[in-house]
C-alpha cells in the first residue's frame, strides 16, 4: 500500500493537471477509490469467478447505482491513475491473455457502447465520462480539431428558436450515437434520446 501511495505521489504533478481547479489530493482516499473500481472491473469482466459472497454485491439494484456513480462528472478520477495502479498491481499477474484495463471498463459500461467500438480503436480516455463521450459520439466528430468543434458550439441555438424558424425535427430509431444528425429539405433528423431522472444537465 505505502508503494502505491509513494506511486500517486510521484504522479501528482501529472494528476493536478487533469483538474481545471486546484484540488486537495489524498493519496490514502484515492487508492481506496481506484482499488474498489479496478476490483469491481475485474470481478465483472469474469463473473464465473465470483464467489458466493461476491453476489449480493452485484445485485442488479446495487449494480445500477455503482455504475451511474462511476459516469457523474464530480466523481472521476483521471483514467491514467487507474490503468497505472491496474497495471502495477496485477504485474506478477497477467501473462498476453490478460484483459488491459481499457478492455475491463469497455466490458462494464458495455451497454452504454452505442456504436460497438472495440477498445483497439480508442487511442486515449481521460476518465469514465470521456470514455462515454467516444461511445457516443462518431469517429469523424472525435476527430475533429478542437477550434472546429468550438465554432459548432458558439453558433448552438435552442430547439424551440430551431423550431420557431421552421425546423422540423425527426427520430430515426436506427441511428446508433447522438451526433448522428442528418439535415435535409428543411427537416433533422437524428438519433433517439432517452432523459431519466439520472441524466444531468448543466
Amino acid at each position: 500500500m505505502e508503494y502505491f501511495i509513494s506511486k500517486l505521489h510521484e504522479w501528482e504533478p501529472r494528476i493536478r493537471k487533469c483538474y481545471a481547479e486546484d484540488i486537495q489530493l489524498d493519496g490514502k482516499m484515492i487508492l481506496i477509490d481506484a482499488g474498489f473500481i479496478i476490483e469491481l472491473f475485474i470481478r465483472y469482466y469474469d463473473l464465473s469467478n465470483c464467489v458466493e459472497t461476491d453476489i449480493s454485491f452485484l445485485k442488479p439494484s446495487v449494480s445500477e447505482d455503482v455504475s451511474h456513480d462511476l459516469i457523474l462528472l464530480e466523481n472521476q478520477l483521471p483514467f491514467f491513475v487507474l490503468e497505472d495502479l491496474y497495471n502495477l498491481g496485477m504485474a506478477d499477474n497477467m501473462d498476453k491473455n490478460s484483459p488491459t484495463f481499457l478492455e475491463l471498463a469497455f466490458k462494464y459500461f458495455a451497454a452504454l457502447n452505442m456504436q460497438n467500438l472495440q477498445p483497439n480503436c480508442v487511442k486515449s480516455v481521460l476518465h469514465f465520462t470521456d470514455l462515454l463521450r467516444i461511445f457516443y459520439i462518431p469517429g469523424r466528430v472525435r476527430s475533429m480539431r478542437r477550434f472546429q468543434v468550438g465554432n459548432i458550439l458558439d453558433r448552438r441555438n435552442t430547439t424551440s428558436e430551431l423550431v420557431k424558424a421552421g425546423l422540423k425535427l425527426k427520430v430515426d430509431e436506427t441511428k446508433k450515437y447522438l451526433l448522428d444528425l442528418r439535415y435535409q429539405r428543411g427537416s433533422l433528423t437524428m438519433s433517439h434520446l432517452d432523459l431519466s431522472d439520472k441524466i444531468e444537465f448543466d
